[in-house]
């Protein structure tokens, strides 16, 4: 029974994230497939770390990952590959038309339906260069991609985009403590994330 509550308990710490404080700030759509009030942002999950925002008519996708690569395969190193029939069937329900495609940095649970979703969605590609050079490898157009560097700023359409450094976690650590550069200086384990500024 301990060892369930337990579980239960890691459960709940897991699944909210940390995000419990904000919580306040989620609210479901009473009538999810009606148009956003003006000025107001809709954000929807699109699973693992992708999102859609939406606002006036407009979109933009975040991290559009919906091909869901068996653990195993990942783990052991496997060729893994777009689902295009997995993607055609997420795509039905992306509000269009989509801006820009953001991509925070170039893992494959971020970055691989990317190259399958481009041609579909006639959108802007923002990402750091490992991202965009990925992607053009897939035939993806230079003229479609946008390489963003941190202290960068894009307007697409109605939306501001600034891009941030941000700071790799390693999966095993020493300490919990880490000290960033007070100058946000370019370091050997930085990336690129992509921070989203409303009008």
């Amino acid at each position: 029974m301990k060892l369930a509550l337990c579980g239960l308990f890691l459960f709940a710490q897991i699944a909210h994230a940390g995000l419990e404080k904000y919580s306040s700030l989620v609210v479901a759509d009473k009538y999810p497939f009606t148009e956003s009030e003006p000025n107001a942002i809709r954000v929807t999950y699109l699973g693992v770390n992708g999102f859609q925002f939406e606002t006036s008519g407009h979109a933009l996708l975040v991290d559009p990952y919906f091909t869901r690569v068996a653990l195993f395969s990942a783990a052991l190193n496997h060729r893994i590959e777009s689902n295009p029939g997995r993607v055609n069937e997420v795509l039905r329900h992306v509000q269009r038309p989509v801006d820009a495609v953001l991509v925070t940095h170039a893992h494959f649970d971020h970055l691989l339906d990317v190259p399958e979703i481009m041609p579909r969605m006639h959108a802007q590609l923002l990402a750091g260069p490992t991202a965009i050079q990925l992607v053009e490898s897939f035939g993806i157009p230079p003229s479609e991609c946008q390489i963003v560097k941190p202290a960068s700023t894009r307007k697409i359409g109605p939306w501001t985009i600034r891009v941030f450094a941000a700071q790799t976690r390693p999966f095993v650590r020493k300490s919990s403590i880490r000290q960033v550069p007070a100058d946000n200086a370019e370091r050997k384990d930085s990336h690129e994330s992509i921070r989203l500024v409303p009008r």
